[in-house]
Protein backbone atom coordinates (compact mmCIF):
# COMPACT_ATOMS: atom_id res chain seq x y z
CA UNK A 1 0.00 0.00 0.00
CA UNK A 2 1.43 3.56 -0.61
CA UNK A 3 2.62 5.02 2.06
CA UNK A 4 0.34 8.39 1.51
CA UNK A 5 -3.11 6.10 1.21
CA UNK A 6 -1.70 4.12 4.28
CA UNK A 7 -1.43 7.38 6.19
CA UNK A 8 -4.95 8.14 5.20
CA UNK A 9 -6.54 4.81 6.74
CA UNK A 10 -4.65 5.52 10.15
CA UNK A 11 -5.99 8.96 10.09
CA UNK A 12 -9.61 7.65 9.05
CA UNK A 13 -9.68 4.80 11.55
CA UNK A 14 -8.31 7.57 14.08
CA UNK A 15 -11.07 10.27 13.33
CA UNK A 16 -13.58 6.90 13.58
CA UNK A 17 -12.14 6.48 16.99
CA UNK A 18 -13.05 9.67 18.43
CA UNK A 19 -16.74 9.33 17.26
CA UNK A 20 -16.91 6.62 18.83
CA UNK A 21 -15.43 7.69 22.34
CA UNK A 22 -17.97 10.62 21.37
CA UNK A 23 -21.24 9.03 20.78
CA UNK A 24 -20.26 6.77 23.52
CA UNK A 25 -19.95 10.07 26.06
CA UNK A 26 -22.67 11.00 24.44
CA UNK A 27 -25.26 8.47 25.40
CA UNK A 28 -23.52 8.27 29.27
CA UNK A 29 -24.15 12.12 29.76
CA UNK A 30 -28.41 11.13 28.43
CA UNK A 31 -28.13 8.45 30.46
CA UNK A 32 -26.74 10.17 34.06
CA UNK A 33 -29.59 13.01 32.82
CA UNK A 34 -26.86 15.54 32.38
CA UNK A 35 -28.19 16.33 28.82
CA UNK A 36 -31.59 16.77 28.30
CA UNK A 37 -34.31 14.06 26.35
CA UNK A 38 -36.73 16.91 26.18
CA UNK A 39 -36.82 17.32 22.67
CA UNK A 40 -35.92 13.66 21.55
CA UNK A 41 -38.71 10.82 20.59
CA UNK A 42 -38.64 8.07 21.33
CA UNK A 43 -41.08 4.97 21.05
CA UNK A 44 -43.62 3.72 22.68
CA UNK A 45 -43.14 0.11 23.00
CA UNK A 46 -40.56 -2.07 21.64
CA UNK A 47 -40.98 -5.86 20.97
CA UNK A 48 -37.26 -7.77 21.82
CA UNK A 49 -38.26 -11.08 20.02
CA UNK A 50 -37.44 -13.86 19.53
CA UNK A 51 -36.27 -14.07 15.59
CA UNK A 52 -38.14 -16.28 14.06
CA UNK A 53 -41.42 -16.06 16.26
CA UNK A 54 -43.83 -14.32 14.48
CA UNK A 55 -41.91 -10.52 14.87
CA UNK A 56 -43.07 -10.18 11.17
CA UNK A 57 -46.43 -10.99 11.35
CA UNK A 58 -46.37 -8.80 14.67
CA UNK A 59 -45.63 -5.73 12.59
CA UNK A 60 -47.66 -6.36 9.62
CA UNK A 61 -50.69 -6.60 12.03
CA UNK A 62 -49.87 -3.80 14.36
CA UNK A 63 -48.95 -1.37 11.29
CA UNK A 64 -52.61 -1.84 10.55
CA UNK A 65 -54.00 -0.21 13.61
CA UNK A 66 -55.02 3.09 13.74
CA UNK A 67 -53.13 4.61 16.50
CA UNK A 68 -50.19 3.29 15.52
CA UNK A 69 -47.30 4.47 13.24
CA UNK A 70 -44.09 2.67 12.36
CA UNK A 71 -42.06 3.61 9.53
CA UNK A 72 -40.17 0.55 9.39
CA UNK A 73 -39.64 -2.80 11.30
CA UNK A 74 -36.08 -3.37 12.83
CA UNK A 75 -33.86 -0.13 13.61
CA UNK A 76 -31.07 -2.33 15.37
CA UNK A 77 -29.74 1.14 16.74
CA UNK A 78 -29.37 -0.04 20.28
CA UNK A 79 -27.24 -4.00 19.11
CA UNK A 80 -25.18 -2.60 15.84
CA UNK A 81 -22.43 -0.58 17.24
CA UNK A 82 -22.09 1.11 13.67
CA UNK A 83 -25.29 2.32 14.33
CA UNK A 84 -25.57 2.63 18.46
CA UNK A 85 -22.22 4.99 18.15
CA UNK A 86 -24.17 7.62 16.13
CA UNK A 87 -26.25 10.80 17.27
CA UNK A 88 -29.13 9.66 19.31
CA UNK A 89 -30.98 12.09 17.67
CA UNK A 90 -30.60 9.60 14.42
CA UNK A 91 -32.73 7.21 16.17
CA UNK A 92 -35.06 9.42 17.81
CA UNK A 93 -36.33 11.16 14.10
CA UNK A 94 -38.73 8.18 13.10
CA UNK A 95 -40.65 8.33 16.16
CA UNK A 96 -41.84 11.76 16.22
CA UNK A 97 -45.69 12.13 16.76
CA UNK A 98 -48.02 12.86 14.96
CA UNK A 99 -51.94 12.70 15.09
CA UNK A 100 -51.20 11.62 18.11
CA UNK A 101 -50.56 8.01 17.05
CA UNK A 102 -47.97 6.10 19.10
CA UNK A 103 -44.73 4.41 17.32
CA UNK A 104 -42.88 1.24 17.98
CA UNK A 105 -39.49 -0.05 17.50
CA UNK A 106 -39.75 -3.73 16.57
CA UNK A 107 -36.13 -5.35 16.67
CA UNK A 108 -35.90 -9.45 17.06
CA UNK A 109 -32.14 -8.78 17.98
CA UNK A 110 -32.41 -6.88 20.88
CA UNK A 111 -33.04 -9.97 23.55
CA UNK A 112 -29.47 -10.59 22.94
CA UNK A 113 -28.84 -7.28 24.41
CA UNK A 114 -26.06 -7.20 27.03
CA UNK A 115 -27.24 -5.46 30.45
CA UNK A 116 -25.30 -2.23 29.52
CA UNK A 117 -27.48 -1.72 26.52
CA UNK A 118 -30.79 -2.40 28.34
CA UNK A 119 -29.73 -0.12 31.14
CA UNK A 120 -29.64 2.90 28.74
CA UNK A 121 -33.12 2.07 27.16
CA UNK A 122 -34.28 1.92 30.55
CA UNK A 123 -33.07 5.52 31.02
CA UNK A 124 -33.90 6.95 27.74
CA UNK A 125 -37.67 5.41 27.55
CA UNK A 126 -38.68 4.81 31.58
CA UNK A 127 -42.08 3.91 30.69
CA UNK A 128 -41.35 1.54 27.58
CA UNK A 129 -44.00 -1.41 26.48
CA UNK A 130 -42.17 -4.23 25.72
CA UNK A 131 -43.26 -8.01 23.51
CA UNK A 132 -41.37 -10.99 24.04
CA UNK A 133 -42.45 -13.50 21.81
CA UNK A 134 -41.18 -16.89 22.32
CA UNK A 135 -40.86 -19.95 20.00
CA UNK A 136 -39.76 -23.81 20.99
CA UNK A 137 -35.83 -22.51 21.10
CA UNK A 138 -35.24 -25.58 19.34
CA UNK A 139 -37.69 -24.40 16.27
CA UNK A 140 -36.67 -21.41 16.06
CA UNK A 141 -32.91 -22.28 15.63
CA UNK A 142 -33.89 -25.02 13.07
CA UNK A 143 -36.12 -21.89 11.09
CA UNK A 144 -32.81 -19.78 11.59
CA UNK A 145 -30.87 -22.54 10.02
CA UNK A 146 -33.25 -22.79 7.11
CA UNK A 147 -33.19 -19.17 6.70
CA UNK A 148 -29.75 -18.99 6.73
CA UNK A 149 -28.92 -22.20 3.92
CA UNK A 150 -31.85 -22.08 1.97
CA UNK A 151 -32.13 -17.98 1.46
CA UNK A 152 -29.22 -16.49 2.23
CA UNK A 153 -26.34 -18.89 0.67
CA UNK A 154 -29.40 -20.63 -1.72
CA UNK A 155 -28.65 -24.20 -0.96
CA UNK A 156 -30.61 -27.35 -0.72
CA UNK A 157 -31.23 -27.82 2.66
CA UNK A 158 -31.47 -31.36 2.26
CA UNK A 159 -27.85 -31.12 1.15
CA UNK A 160 -26.04 -29.69 3.86
CA UNK A 161 -24.53 -31.88 5.92
CA UNK A 162 -24.98 -32.56 9.67
CA UNK A 163 -21.27 -31.27 10.53
CA UNK A 164 -22.36 -27.67 8.24
CA UNK A 165 -25.79 -27.67 9.92
CA UNK A 166 -24.17 -27.81 13.68
CA UNK A 167 -21.77 -25.80 12.81
CA UNK A 168 -23.65 -22.90 12.56
CA UNK A 169 -26.48 -24.20 15.45
CA UNK A 170 -23.31 -23.71 17.65
CA UNK A 171 -22.68 -20.43 16.99
CA UNK A 172 -23.32 -18.33 20.40
CA UNK A 173 -25.60 -15.92 18.69
CA UNK A 174 -27.48 -18.95 17.60
CA UNK A 175 -27.72 -20.35 20.87
CA UNK A 176 -27.66 -16.98 22.83
CA UNK A 177 -31.08 -16.03 20.68
CA UNK A 178 -32.95 -19.31 22.35
CA UNK A 179 -31.83 -18.43 25.98
CA UNK A 180 -34.95 -17.15 27.01
CA UNK A 181 -34.61 -17.24 30.59
CA UNK A 182 -31.67 -15.06 29.66
CA UNK A 183 -33.01 -12.73 27.87
CA UNK A 184 -36.33 -12.11 30.54
CA UNK A 185 -33.57 -11.57 33.63
CA UNK A 186 -31.77 -8.93 31.85
CA UNK A 187 -34.60 -6.62 31.00
CA UNK A 188 -36.14 -7.68 33.94
CA UNK A 189 -33.26 -6.19 35.78
CA UNK A 190 -34.11 -2.65 34.92
CA UNK A 191 -37.95 -3.03 33.33
CA UNK A 192 -40.80 -4.38 35.90
CA UNK A 193 -42.97 -7.33 34.96
CA UNK A 194 -45.87 -4.93 33.87
CA UNK A 195 -44.17 -3.42 31.48
CA UNK A 196 -42.68 -6.66 29.77
CA UNK A 197 -45.72 -8.48 28.42
CA UNK A 198 -45.07 -12.13 26.69
CA UNK A 199 -46.47 -14.30 24.34
CA UNK A 200 -46.40 -17.42 22.36
CA UNK A 201 -45.47 -18.18 18.72
CA UNK A 202 -48.00 -20.99 19.01
CA UNK A 203 -50.62 -18.72 19.49
CA UNK A 204 -50.49 -16.86 15.99
CA UNK A 205 -51.76 -19.81 14.46
CA UNK A 206 -53.92 -20.72 17.98
CA UNK A 207 -55.57 -17.56 18.69
CA UNK A 208 -54.36 -14.59 16.50
CA UNK A 209 -57.55 -12.33 17.38
CA UNK A 210 -56.99 -12.61 21.26
CA UNK A 211 -53.29 -12.45 21.29
CA UNK A 212 -53.29 -9.17 18.99
CA UNK A 213 -55.91 -7.50 21.50
CA UNK A 214 -53.56 -8.95 24.26
CA UNK A 215 -50.89 -6.84 22.66
CA UNK A 216 -53.04 -3.89 22.03
CA UNK A 217 -54.27 -3.65 25.48
CA UNK A 218 -50.43 -4.21 26.57
CA UNK A 219 -49.05 -1.42 24.06
CA UNK A 220 -52.25 0.58 25.40
CA UNK A 221 -54.37 1.66 21.88
CA UNK A 222 -58.01 0.40 21.71
CA UNK A 223 -58.44 -3.42 21.36
CA UNK A 224 -61.88 -3.41 20.57
CA UNK A 225 -61.27 -2.00 17.03
CA UNK A 226 -62.80 -4.36 13.99
CA UNK A 227 -60.08 -6.67 12.73
CA UNK A 228 -61.99 -6.64 9.20
CA UNK A 229 -58.61 -6.04 6.96
CA UNK A 230 -55.44 -7.48 9.23
CA UNK A 231 -53.73 -10.22 8.10
CA UNK A 232 -54.29 -12.09 11.04
CA UNK A 233 -54.60 -15.54 9.25
CA UNK A 234 -51.85 -14.60 6.97
CA UNK A 235 -48.43 -16.53 7.05
CA UNK A 236 -45.64 -13.70 6.13
CA UNK A 237 -41.94 -14.79 4.91
CA UNK A 238 -42.62 -18.48 5.02
CA UNK A 239 -40.01 -20.41 4.05
CA UNK A 240 -39.72 -23.28 1.43
CA UNK A 241 -37.80 -25.29 3.98
CA UNK A 242 -39.56 -24.46 7.10
CA UNK A 243 -41.02 -28.09 7.80
CA UNK A 244 -37.92 -29.95 6.33
CA UNK A 245 -36.98 -33.26 8.79
CA UNK A 246 -33.40 -32.61 10.49
CA UNK A 247 -31.04 -35.80 10.74
CA UNK A 248 -30.88 -37.04 14.33
CA UNK A 249 -27.46 -35.91 15.09
CA UNK A 250 -28.79 -32.54 14.51
CA UNK A 251 -31.76 -32.92 16.21
CA UNK A 252 -29.92 -34.64 19.36
CA UNK A 253 -27.94 -31.50 19.53
CA UNK A 254 -30.59 -29.36 19.89
CA UNK A 255 -32.12 -31.23 22.44
CA UNK A 256 -28.93 -31.65 24.46
CA UNK A 257 -28.48 -27.65 23.98
CA UNK A 258 -31.95 -26.75 25.15
CA UNK A 259 -33.85 -29.36 26.90
CA UNK A 260 -32.40 -27.87 30.50
CA UNK A 261 -33.99 -24.50 29.59
CA UNK A 262 -37.25 -26.03 27.74
CA UNK A 263 -37.88 -27.73 31.37
CA UNK A 264 -37.04 -24.47 32.96
CA UNK A 265 -39.51 -22.61 31.13
CA UNK A 266 -42.18 -25.30 31.67
CA UNK A 267 -42.00 -24.90 34.75
CA UNK A 268 -42.69 -21.61 34.53
CA UNK A 269 -45.32 -21.06 31.87
CA UNK A 270 -46.68 -24.09 32.45
CA UNK A 271 -49.30 -25.99 29.88
CA UNK A 272 -49.55 -23.25 27.37
CA UNK A 273 -45.87 -24.93 26.42
CA UNK A 274 -46.44 -28.45 27.46
CA UNK A 275 -45.45 -29.93 24.01
CA UNK A 276 -42.35 -27.87 23.67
Amino acid sequence: MPIKNSNKQKNNNKDQQLLTKYYKLEKELYQKKLLSLTDLSFPSFMCIGAQKAGTTWLYANLKKHPEIKLARKEYHYFDKDAKFYTPLKNYCKYFKSRNNKISGDITPSYSVLEKDRIKLIKALMPNLRLIFIMRNPIDRALSAASMRFSKKMKKDINSVSDEDFIDFLSMPGVIKRGRYLQTLENFLTYFNKEQLHIEFYENIKNEPEKLIKRIFSHIQVNPKIDLKGFPLKKVIHKGKNEKFIPHQGVTNFLEETFRNDIDQLKEKFGDVIAHW
